[in-house]
């Protein structure tokens, strides 16, 4: 597990990142954000208004996670298994034909309007 100091390291490393706060119906609300890090002080800052959802959320509720994707995104125990090709799903080629009746669909809508 990492120490703080790498942790932060991450952090001070980047200048945005996910925030996650707690939504009025208790769930997570997400925004991708610009921070400045602030090491020594162990914090970040953001700029918002108050009329954001992101705002309005951490007035109701100050609890909030932030994710920073660090220099590697996969780390090495995962890159091999991150680079296969995943199994095709079965009923895609349903899937396909349903996707091309809704477009059809879609345009004789539109050309009889």
């Amino acid at each position: 597990m990492p120490t703080q100091d790498e942790l932060w390291q991450v952090i001070a490393g980047s200048t945005h990142g996910t925030l996650a706060t707690v939504g009025r119906d208790a769930g997570p609300q997400l925004s991708n954000i610009l921070y400045v890090p602030d090491a020594a002080a162990r914090l970040v800052r953001i700029s918002t208004t108050a009329d954001r959802v992101k705002a309005r959320n951490l007035t109701r509720d100050a609890r909030a996670a932030l994710y920073v994707v660090g220099v590697d995104f996969w780390p090495p125990e995962r890159r091999d298994r991150a680079s296969r090709p995943a199994p095709r799903p079965p009923g895609r080629q349903r899937w396909k034909r349903s996707l091309s009746h809704c477009r059809d669909c879609a345009a004789r809508r539109s050309t009889a309007a």
